[in-house]
This record gives structure tokens, C-alpha cells and sequence, in this order.
């Protein structure tokens, strides 16, 4: 089993690039791998971790927007919210997985 999430989205620079370069970029989304192999899922403290690496992953993604170009700021808002609503369904099976494997080992010591 993988312990890995990518964080993906479309690369939103059309405001810098010409439009087929744009174009372009945003039909091939970058992606990310984020690690999970050392967080223990089924506890708050790991799912806050992973959490925080995910955004983290989405900022590399999406890059920063600029306070002097509003659209350009508003591509970057939007990449962001996609990238993490993107990697949501990978979070939430991670998690699902690591709490069944929490309460296996917790009955298996009973």
C-alpha cells in the first residue's frame, strides 16, 4: 500500500504566459507527492500533520499570488481550493485505513 498523496493541479499562470503556453499549462497538471508513511492517521496530531503538508504541497502547486494582480491572485485562490478538494478523497481513505487498522490492533489486544 502506497503511502503517498499527490497533490495535483492545473498549472494558473495564463496572466504571465502567452495564450497557447497557458493553454498548455493548464491542460498538464503539476503534481506533488506527499508523504504519510511517518504519521499515525488515526490520531488527531497526524491528521493535522498531513494536513499541513498538503497545503504546503498545494503552495508549491499552485505558487504565490501577487498583490499587485488581482486576477492572477484569484487564479492562484482558486488553484489552491482545487488542489485540496483534489486530494481530499486520498486523505479521507488514508484515514479510513489507519482507523480500521487502529481498532484491528486494539482488538487483536484484547
Amino acid at each position: 500500500m502506497s503511502k503517498i498523496l499527490i497533490v495535483a493541479a492545473a498549472t494558473l499562470t495564463a496572466v504571465a504566459l502567452p495564450l497557447p503556453a497557458a493553454a498548455q499549462a493548464a491542460s498538464q497538471p503539476e503534481g506533488v507527492r506527499v508523504s504519510y508513511a511517518d504519521l499515525d492517521l488515526s490520531r488527531a496530531e497526524g491528521r493535522a500533520t498531513l494536513s499541513g503538508r498538503i497545503s504546503r504541497a498545494a503552495a508549491q502547486v499552485c505558487g504565490r499570488s501577487s498583490s499587485w494582480n488581482p486576477v492572477h491572485t484569484l487564479l492562484v485562490s482558486q488553484c489552491l481550493v482545487n488542489a485540496r478538494r483534489d486530494a481530499q478523497a486520498q486523505v479521507e481513505t488514508a484515514i479510513a485505513r489507519a482507523q480500521e487498522r487502529a481498532s484491528a490492533t486494539r482488538l487483536a489486544a484484547r
